[in-house]
């Protein structure tokens, strides 16, 4: 059933666009159909019609009145996808130019479509991603303490920061700042036991092992391992 659904929809996007003309909210209704089909063909594994759904999108925003904000939505999806297909180093340039773009707009969407503060820790993060596999740890860094800084302004909960403070972990080791990591690793371990986050304690005794391996202390690392 979702494979017809998403065959039908080139149609119904060029059935909107059409009737544009007479109405910038046909614009505005096509552009959110866009970005749910983009979002359900990734899902499926088809980037590259995602992409070509994207290219048509930019259409339905420069049309319907869509704020800038609007268009890094769309942005940072066509980068997820980018990334899937393995260009980090696009992904990562563009990522930097974006991330002082973001540091100058307003907080908020005039059009009210899409939420900023999502828009740039998903921009942020993709890129913090793309960073790592380049081996780009520096980069790396500034990025998630971006991304845990626009948290703090939120005045996200404990537990969200310490999800993206632990993402810093990976970062620290690559820079061999190990005794930096172990104390976040810390932090992280008493937020998540206080949440009852088994999951990412979990993923706090790995790191806690890797840092081991790093210290030559194997028998550590093995019992970090069996935790």
């Amino acid at each position: 059933h979702l494979i017809a659904f998403l065959s039908s929809q080139p149609l119904l996007l060029k059935t909107a666009f059409q009737y544009g003309d007479r109405d910038a909210n046909d614009f505005r209704t096509a552009g959110a159909a866009a970005c749910t089909l983009v979002d359900l063909y990734s899902l499926l594994g088809q980037d590259a019609r995602a992409l070509e759904i994207l290219d048509r999108d930019q259409a339905f925003i420069g049309r319907g009145g869509f704020s800038r904000w609007t268009e890094l939505g769309r942005e940072g999806q066509r980068l997820q996808i980018l990334m899937r297909q393995g260009e980090h180093a696009e992904v990562l340039a563009a990522v930097r130019a974006l991330a002082n773009e973001m540091e100058s707009l307003p907080n908020r969407d005039p059009s009210g479509t899409v939420d900023p503060w999502n828009v740039r820790a998903a921009i942020l993060g993709v890129g913090v991603r793309a960073a790592k596999n380049l081996g780009q740890w520096p980069d790396a860094l500034v990025l998630n303490r971006t991304i845990r800084e626009s948290q703090e302004l939120r005045h996200a909960g404990s537990h969200a920061l310490a999800q993206t403070s632990f993402n810093e972990c990976e970062t620290l080791l690559g820079l061999g700042r190990l005794e930096e990591a172990e104390a976040l690793l810390s932090e992280c371990r008493q937020v998540f036991e206080r949440e009852g986050d088994i999951l990412r304690l979990g993923n706090v005794f790995s790191a806690l092992a890797d840092l081991e391996a790093r210290r030559d202390r194997p028998d550590m690392a093995a019992r970090f391992a069996r935790t």
